[in-house]
């Protein structure tokens, strides 16, 4: 009850913020045929993941994302339901080319289990992130997890992401990743490579607030032994997003 109520108390600090003039908000919601994450599958049918993002000033904001089954996973979780709502405080910063990030995860559960770990308790995370453009048009990130509360272990990730304006409404973007993953966050016996992700989006502007998107992605293991074989390999969906 009370990570609800902390639930709600951001929500309402967003849509209070996007009333004003201090903040830049944009909604957005994605329809996705599977919800994998660091490679481990959540549900492999149909999912609907509403958000909404306050760029507040100085650097800080708030993101409040959730999941919805549409499809129960053979009976793991209720469909229509709201399995997972995640609540991230961050910062960022722009220095000598580099832009820096740091923040606090809260991670709410309900109605969420996995075959391996049974019931999913809500946990925290806290991390740091370094990107930078690297020739025009391509960028690296760098990105480091650490859960200090249920799990009490890391998970890191390095991506390449290339970005190429096709016309004045039309993008793309497309990007590879991979992960190492702590023993004890690990579906598997051990820690280490976790699993590489690729993936494509294209997008559409319709108007300079209004946007419409699609993703396809694959994303498989690199150690059986860390992360053992997923349900989902192959992921896509559409997105679209509004911003004050």
């Amino acid at each position: 009850m009370k990570r609800c109520s902390v639930f709600l108390v951001v929500v309402i600090a967003c849509l209070w913020c996007g009333t004003g003039h201090s903040a830049d908000v944009s909604v957005s919601a994605d329809l996705n045929q599977g919800y994998v994450w660091r490679g481990m599958t959540f549900n492999d049918g149909l999912v609907l993941q509403p958000s909404i993002d306050a760029s507040l000033p100085k650097g800080f904001g708030i993101n409040v994302w959730a999941n919805m089954d549409i499809d129960d996973y053979d009976g793991a979780m209720d469909d229509d339901e709201f399995s997972e709502v995640d609540i991230t405080l961050y910062y960022s910063l722009e220095a000598g080319g580099f832009e820096f990030g740091a923040g606090i995860i809260e991670y709410l559960y309900a109605h969420q289990s996995t075959e391996e770990l049974g019931a999913l308790p809500g946990t925290r995370e806290v991390y740091v992130s370094v990107s930078r453009a690297i020739i025009e048009g391509v960028s690296a990130t760098a990105e480091v997890y650490y859960d200090f509360d249920e799990v009490d272990d890391f998970y890191a990730k390095l991506a390449l992401a290339y970005s190429a304006t096709i016309s004045d409404q039309l993008g793309l973007e497309c990007t590879g990743s991979i992960g190492n993953i702590g023993t004890d966050m690990s579906l598997g016996e051990e820690g280490g490579l976790n699993e590489f992700t690729l993936s494509a989006t294209l997008s559409f502007s319709i108007t300079e607030a209004l946007s419409v998107s699609g993703t396809l992605g694959y994303t498989d293991s690199l150690d059986d032994d860390v992360l053992p074989d997923q349900d989902v390999d192959a992921f896509g969906g559409i997105n679209v997003s509004h911003s004050f």
